[in-house]
């Protein structure tokens, strides 16, 4: 069973719809989802840490996630009613697969969650290795595109953006934010994070994320002065550090300075192609009459995007409301909002600030919130990679060991 669940989880990570359909094998998208909904449920029902935490109490995390299961479950009725088929389907994707897979991981022995960590460490490489060298040879490999709303369309003028396994820029970006974001804020020795954190800035410069660059140059900052200030170090650790931060910093300028890696951050203005598109778009939302409105239209979204020529509106909310409407919009914005406030509470308060800056700041700046593929990646790193479960894993075992 832990191999099966091992086995889906890889393929989530890099069986993408834009991989399989490269490789001509797109059934293999929709069976990964298959399975993993099926170990889902298996696990719902025979598995009692399903519902509450090892201590035998009720889970609230558990418990907020199974109200937005019921909701999905309500809105996808609805969505069949009204006859909306990219509507059932982005509900299905969007609030139930998530929130299966939470439910799926959450209740994992620790020992399972940190071999899955590995897991996704290693995705975390292979995505950055893969960036780069698209990057390089200027050439995407996985560019199909999964549906219209992550449509890769001209972001730019002569400005590559890679797409690695997501095949779309921005979303990569976000997903790779993510992962450092939780890795910042893991166990992890200094080392390790300061390897991971160089790799993916390279990754955001090869994606041309301007918005997850800037972002991150805030989360770096505080980084360091919080190690530097905050923690007691030995005047030799401080100093590595400070060395290490000059290293990574010089490493990326020398990337961008001679290989154009972040280039429209560099070189472009910032009412270039991509922006005057948006704000057309923007301008087409009057389409829009009151049920839908209310009740969203994902058929109608999809012809304003064709209109104005683009891939999905600048905004994850404005996304969410022209496709689920401002009634489901509300509902799941305060039900996702309590979620994650449960999910992160053993986290410090300056944890948090890193992760909902990685994830949600990141994520408002473009479409990508609005669809599944970066909840799964929160998901994944909220469960395997947070603090208080690698503590546990590691308390546990040395106490096996005294014994």
């Amino acid at each position: 069973m832990k191999l099966l669940l091992y086995f889906a989880i890889a393929l989530a990570l890099f069986a993408t719809l834009p991989v399989v359909t490269v490789l001509g094998i797109p059934v293999l998208y929709t069976l990964t989802y298959s399975l993993i909904m099926l170990l889902a449920i298996v696990n719902i029902f025979t598995n009692r840490y399903s519902f509450i935490n090892r201590k035998g109490n009720y889970n609230p995390s558990i418990i907020t996630t199974f109200l937005i299961i019921v909701w999905g479950l309500l809105m996808l009725i609805l969505k069949i009613g009204f006859k909306d088929d990219r509507g059932s389907r982005d509900i299905l994707f969007f609030l139930i697969m998530p929130m299966l897979v939470f439910v799926l991981l959450d209740s994992q022995h620790s020992i399972t969650k940190k071999n899955i960590a590995n897991i996704i460490l290693f995705f975390f490489g292979a995505e950055c290795f893969l960036a780069s060298v698209e990057f390089i040879i200027n050439y995407n490999f996985f560019n199909e595109i999964r549906n219209f709303d992550s449509e890769l369309v001209d972001f730019g003028f002569g400005e590559f953006r890679s797409t690695a396994f997501l095949g779309n820029p921005l979303a990569n970006a976000l997903c790779v934010s993510i992962m450092m974001g939780f890795v910042l804020t893991s166990t992890l020795k200094l080392y390790k994070k300061f390897f991971f954190l160089l790799i993916g800035h390279i990754a955001l410069l090869a994606f041309n994320a301007r918005g997850a660059l800037l972002v991150w140059v805030f989360i770096d900052f505080i980084f360091i002065i919080s190690v530097l200030r905050i923690q007691k170090l030995k005047p030799v650790v401080a100093f590595t550090i400070i060395i290490s931060t000059t290293i990574v910093a010089f490493v990326l300028y020398f990337l961008m300075e001679n290989y154009g890696f972040g280039g429209r951050l560099v070189n472009t203005s910032i009412l270039d192609g991509s922006t005057q598109v948006r704000l057309k778009l923007e301008g087409s939302f009057d389409q829009l009459n009151g049920m839908d409105f209310l009740f969203g239209s994902s058929d109608k979204y999809i012809s304003v995007l064709s209109q104005g020529n683009a891939a999905g509106s600048e905004n994850s909310f404005v996304a969410l409301i022209f496709k689920h409407g401002i009634i489901a919009f509300s509902v799941m914005f305060c039900l996702y909002v309590f979620w994650i406030k449960t999910i992160l509470k053993s986290q410090t308060l300056f944890h948090k600030i890193i992760i909902l800056s990685a994830f949600i700041i990141v994520g408002v700046t473009n479409n990508a919130l609005s669809d599944f593929q970066p909840w799964l990646f929160f998901i994944l790193c909220s469960t395997m990679l947070s603090t208080s479960n690698v503590e546990w894993y590691y308390k546990t075992n040395r106490q096996i060991t005294k014994r």
